[in-house]
């Protein structure tokens, strides 16, 4: 979970949108927050809202790379 709160704030620093870098950081304090148990679900939509976000934002390559290696990441995870 570190590696992941620390791409999405990575992400943050590499983005020239404000909203999508308060998104990112929001992301990443709401996963340090939540218990283990939650962890699955706040992962699931996050995953839909960044799928979302690459299909309708307008990005430069290296956020949209990163992102998309989130993406990968998190269907690791929730796809087993």
């Amino acid at each position: 979970m570190k590696t992941t709160i620390e791409s999405l704030l990575e992400l943050s620093g590499i983005s020239d949108n404000i909203n999508r870098i308060e998104l990112y950081k929001g992301m990443a304090q709401k996963l340090r927050e939540v218990t283990e148990q939650n962890q699955f679900h706040l992962m699931e939509c996050f995953y839909s809202n960044l799928c979302g976000l690459m299909a309708h934002s307008d990005m430069g390559k290296t956020e949209y790379n990163k992102v998309n290696q989130l993406l990968e990441c998190f269907h690791k995870i929730l796809f087993k």
